[in-house]
């Protein structure tokens, strides 16, 4: 807010301009301009902090995800990374390294072990990236994480999520898209 001083100026951050002055005029509309700016900013920020809680039912950081991935996610949670990337089972299994028969084991038994659960992690992580990355067009992301990469060796960037390093080198390549630096 402004502070009015008695020999009728006006103080605004950087400097002091008469009352009545086009500056006084200019300095009000633009501090405005600045609150509704940074209200949007917040809001913006805090709708990310909260779709970043949780993707696709795994929690993305915290307690919480690692005391999940020790005990194994669920199977339900594959189910719904099948049906939010449309990829048939057996495929999204066989490159997550998860041989078919082993598969239907988990089914019944409704749980993955933690290093399968901390691959299908590393491929949710990857995914929300991609898709951060394309803006929200899941296809897109789709597309791009299923087409070889020359910056990854030619590999298609779906099949590196075996060790964290090679997840690791996946991500370091989105973030490089995302800023613009050629890969």
């Amino acid at each position: 807010m402004p502070v009015i001083h008695p020999r009728k100026w006006v103080c605004f951050e950087p400097g002091c301009v008469p009352i009545g002055s086009n500056k006084t005029k200019w300095y009000y509309y633009y501090n405005q301009m600045v609150i509704v700016v940074m209200e949007a900013r917040m809001a913006a920020v805090k709708e990310r902090s909260r779709s970043e809680k949780q993707w696709g039912g795994v929690p993305l950081k915290g307690d919480t995800l690692v005391q999940e991935i020790r005990t194994g996610f669920p199977f339900a949670r594959f189910d719904e990374l099948v049906s939010h990337i449309q990829m048939n089972k057996k495929e999204l299994a066989s490159r997550l390294r998860i041989p078919g028969s082993t598969l239907m084991r988990r089914e019944k038994s409704g749980r993955f072990t933690s290093e399968e659960s901390d691959r299908i992690y590393r491929l949710t992580k990857i995914i929300k990236a991609s898709e951060d990355l394309f803006e929200g067009d899941t296809a897109a992301a789709r597309d791009w994480l299923t087409r070889p990469a020359k910056a990854l060796g030619g590999q298609c960037p779906i099949d590196m999520i075996a060790t964290s390093a090679e997840a690791q080198m996946v991500e370091d390549l989105i973030g490089q898209i995302d800023h613009g630096v050629i890969a």
